[in-house]
């Protein structure tokens, strides 16, 4: 009896650690504080504490999910990575055209969401210091260059993870 208990034990240990980030994953990933979730009316100026947020006061509509070639209003975006929805911001001064693409390639690969679409949502954010950002409620991953298993393996892990059940 003693060993069975142990052998559950022991599996029980081994899913809990594989089912954590490594080492590595964990040093380049940024928890964020939380801002509260409080929804405002469309149009509200928003102030957030960290920029690029990833939490905080937004507006009681979400954008939707897809590959933007304009910035999308800080306020919508907000609301969707309550919804569990991961962002992913980047910069593209004059390269657009070389930036763009490989996106759209990763948001078509990606698997959907428990409520049956690619819960990503990928847009130009001005003033971004890295090249690309990676957001989830609470989370932030920037990236010097795009790197898709990076962003795969940051959706697998945190989509779905909002404080809100919600497609």
């Amino acid at each position: 009896m003693l060993l069975v208990v142990g052998g559950v034990a022991a599996l029980i240990v081994i899913l809990i650690v594989s089912s954590m980030p490594s080492a590595e994953v964990a040093a380049r990933r940024v928890r964020i504080d939380d801002e509260g979730r409080l929804h405002v009316p469309v149009g509200d100026p928003i102030t957030y504490a960290n920029v690029p947020p990833a939490s905080g006061t937004h507006y009681p509509i979400s954008a939707p999910y897809g590959v933007y070639q304009e910035p999308v209003e800080e306020g919508l975006w907000v609301h969707n990575l309550e919804h569990g929805a991961i962002a992913l911001l980047y910069r593209c001064d004059i390269d657009c055209d070389e930036v763009v693409p490989p996106i759209e390639a990763i948001y078509e690969d990606l698997p959907d969401g428990a409520f049956g679409e690619v819960k990503l949502i990928a847009f130009p954010y001005p003033g971004l210091a890295p090249k690309y950002m990676l957001i989830a409620w609470h989370w932030q991953e920037p990236m010097d260059s795009f790197e898709p298993d990076r962003v795969r393996e940051f959706y697998r892990d945190y989509v779905d993870q909002g404080p809100e059940q919600a497609p």
